[in-house]
């Protein structure tokens, strides 16, 4: 799937690199263990330097105790003492500085992740952001954690390209739906997403769900997916996007109606309409997750997973333009199969 454009989305998210997974319940245990490492390397090469300094100035004390007198020797061991200590002190206030360089780097990358909402990314960074090409990746609402967001995965591909300044042109996600690929391209960033089929279902098992959402509205068709548990919803042909948009969607009782857990997300969508000046588009859509404690998502990629498997059978196409009715800016979901 390809966009254009990089807009964080309603989630959160947690990236960690590997080669520690995202879901280990070891993880903050390894991160621990990787920074004391790595820190131990530091201060081993460091100290290493100065062992062999103290191991010259004791081989050279034997020497000069054989050759002058002992004023000569007290002035000239307190001199070379002086200069050991300085430069001893010099290693340590650089390997210091060299720790805090750290500290701050992970930092930034940590605040520089916060989204407008408050709720932010964490990184646990042992290894530099700059440099690793896998990350692992998971993402959060307000009231739990959810297996997709493919627009926090955007902004998270985005903070690393190009606030982090990472090198590499292709970032891999190790997420709860499998390896998700962000690459560089010239205008934006492209993001591969799963392409998840939605099924026809049948009317009467999910009455309730769909009569409280949206009352009397004519539906067209209805389909399920089993592998996002994403109920998808077309309206009638006969609404606009306009009415879509107007649309009031009843979403506060939907935990109430459906507590099977079988349904986690309400997607409402309409055929698009001929673009005349402006570009056409092949769907509308609006997002509901009243369950993950998100009652609309202005932004959403992981409900296109399954959009574009469905309006790909239904147009025969296999390049398509959607549009989410709410978000704010001229953004637009551009997504491509083979």
């Amino acid at each position: 799937m390809e966009a254009p454009g990089v807009h964080p989305g309603v989630q959160g998210s947690h990236i960690s690199p590997f080669p520690f997974s995202p879901l280990s319940p070891q993880r903050d245990f390894a991160d621990s263990l990787l920074e004391s490492v790595n820190l131990a390397r530091a201060v081993q090469n460091k100290l290493l330097l100065f062992l062999l300094s103290g191991l010259a100035s004791v081989h050279l004390s034997g020497e000069l105790n054989r050759h002058f007198p002992t004023n000569v020797l007290k002035i000239t061991k307190t001199v070379f003492n002086i200069l050991l200590w300085g430069v001893a002190t010099g290693v340590f206030k650089k390997l210091l500085a060299e720790t805090a360089d750290r500290k701050n780097e992970a930092s930034y990358f940590h605040s520089r992740c916060v989204h407008s909402k408050g709720i932010s990314w964490e990184s646990r960074c042992c290894l530099p952001p700059r440099k690793c090409s896998c990350f692992g990746l998971r993402w959060f609402t307000p009231a739990s954690e959810v297996p997709l967001c493919g627009h926090a995965t955007l902004a998270s591909a985005a903070v690393l390209f190009y606030k982090i300044k990472n090198v590499n042109k292709t970032l891999t996600f190790a997420t709860l739906s499998g390896e998700l690929k962000a690459r560089r391209a010239e205008d934006g960033i492209i993001l591969d997403l799963p392409l998840y089929p939605a099924h026809p279902q049948d009317f009467h098992e999910v009455e309730d769900l769909i009569k409280t959402a949206i009352g009397d509205t004519l539906v067209q068709d209805i389909c399920y997916s089993p592998d996002t548990r994403k109920l998808l919803v077309r309206l009638s042909d006969t609404y606009n996007r306009a009415f879509l948009e107007d649309l009031k969607v009843n979403t506060q009782d939907l935990p109430q109606v459906e507590n099977s857990g079988k349904v986690k997300g309400l997607i409402l969508t309409v055929k698009g309409e001929a673009g005349g000046q402006s570009r056409a588009f092949d769907f509308y859509s609006r997002y509901f997750a009243p369950w993950v404690g998100v009652a609309e998502d202005p932004v959403t990629g992981s409900a296109h997973t399954v959009l574009s498997s469905y309006w790909s059978q239904q147009l025969g196409k296999k390049e398509m333009h959607g549009r989410i009715t709410l978000f704010p800016f001229p953004f637009l979901f551009a997504s491509g199969y083979e």
